[in-house]
């Protein structure tokens, strides 16, 4: 199962986080050095902490038993 990342004020999953990238002239793109810890909401437009949420989590049974009693005389 995967993970992704959502603002911790309004839910959103639009978010995205400052990083350091580095050109590879050998592989002629851009790979990520580092992460750092500013992370911003594009829905908020402001400055967030991201929470991790699980993708598709274990679904749970919860199991119930009604049981009716009368009293036969």
């Amino acid at each position: 199962m995967g993970v992704t990342y959502i603002c911790s004020a309004c839910g959103s999953d639009d978010v995205s986080r400052d990083a350091l990238a580095a050109w590879s002239v050998a592989e002629q793109k851009w790979e990520l050095r580092t992460e750092f810890d500013n992370a911003n909401c594009e829905r908020c437009g402001e400055e967030t902490r991201l929470i991790e949420v699980e993708l598709n989590p274990p679904k749970r049974t919860v199991i119930t038993h009604s049981i009716t009693i009368t009293d036969q005389e």
